[in-house]
């Protein structure tokens, strides 16, 4: 997407996410269940399985402050 509208983001990070096969209908669930098989994770549909990386959000979160900050010192700077 990014090469398409020729935007560079300044920071990004890959980050997980989670498989709630229970709040799945059966049509997800299944769909689901055959592409966590195939990345090599848990099929087992009787819970839900989180893999978000929790202190890696928190990095990405501490990134991006402080981008911001610097980005806002350097805006100010400019207008004076």
């Amino acid at each position: 997407m990014f090469e398409s509208i020729g935007w560079r983001p300044a920071l990004t990070a890959a980050i997980g996410g989670a498989l709630k096969y229970r709040r799945y209908n059966f049509i997800l669930r299944f769909v689901m269940k055959r592409i966590a098989l195939a990345a090599g994770h848990s099929t087992d549909t009787s819970r839900d399985h989180e893999y978000t990386d929790w202190t890696r959000v928190d990095r990405f979160a501490d990134q991006a402050l402080a981008l911001c900050h610097h980005e806002t010192a350097q805006t100010t700077r400019a207008a004076n």
